[in-house]
């Protein structure tokens, strides 16, 4: 598309946009907050771009890709609302408020071959003494379909020359093996505190597989395995 067709595309698309808010704009002056939503509420205007947004861009046309999110930043909020029935959400656990079972878990959680659930902590755990003499950075914890949790593992101060050389902080999530044990890296720690590789079986055996001596890609690795069949490659 030459230079030309693009300045007058955007030319046309601003004016669309502006008739677009413009008349929405109108309408909710003139019109109290309606609590419903749904595709058949408000003005044809407001009718065409809430039909776009709850269709969630099902039609893969330029077009759709385009309306969607201008659906979705010009209807009134009153507008937007859930299109699903609402699902009681209530807690599974809670992890202990003083740090021994670790805190802040970002990776999601895996349920393993023996259905029990498996996942990581960025901070905190137990190395025995309360890691109050060096800080304990993450843990890989169990816990079974009814709640009940189990400390593997505690990314805990090894020594002064290698302070963490199993790692520290596993942002990552873990993926099992085919050997049956579970595999994560650390975004930090090991031998020049670049981030590891490690294994684990679910009786909280650990081993370290692997230790980062540069950044992949100038960076620590952050994320989780991808499939089993990765891991299965990374068994030496």
């Amino acid at each position: 598309m030459g230079c030309d067709r693009v300045l007058r595309f955007l030319s046309v698309l601003s004016r669309s946009v502006g008739s677009l808010d413009a008349s929405i704009r109108a309408n909710n002056r003139q019109s109290p907050p309606r609590q419903s939503c749904r595709a058949d509420s408000g003005p044809k205007l407001e009718r065409a771009l809430l039909g776009a947004l709850l269709s969630g861009g099902r039609k893969k046309t330029a077009a759709a890709k385009l309306v969607v999110p201008l659906a979705a930043l010009l209807l009134p909020p009153q507008m937007i609302c859930a299109q699903t029935p609402t699902v009681p959400i209530s807690q599974f656990f809670a992890f202990a408020s003083n740090g021994t079972q670790g805190y802040s878990a970002t990776a999601p959680l895996l349920q393993a071959s023996d259905d029990n659930f498996y996942g990581t902590t960025q901070f905190g755990g137990d190395d025995g003494a309360g890691c109050t003499a060096h800080s304990c950075y993450g843990t890989v914890f169990k816990l079974t379909p009814g709640g009940q949790f189990t400390l593997l593992h505690t990314f805990a101060y090894g020594d002064s020359s290698a302070p963490y050389s199993g790692g520290e902080k596993p942002t990552g999530g873990l993926v099992e093996g085919p050997d049956g044990y579970l595999y994560g890296v650390t975004s930090a720690g090991g031998t020049l505190g670049r981030g590891t590789i490690y294994k684990i079986n679910k009786a909280g055996d650990f081993t370290t597989l692997y230790q980062f001596l540069t950044f992949p890609a100038r960076s620590p690795p952050w994320g989780h395995w991808l499939s089993a069949a990765m891991a299965h490659c990374m068994v030496f």
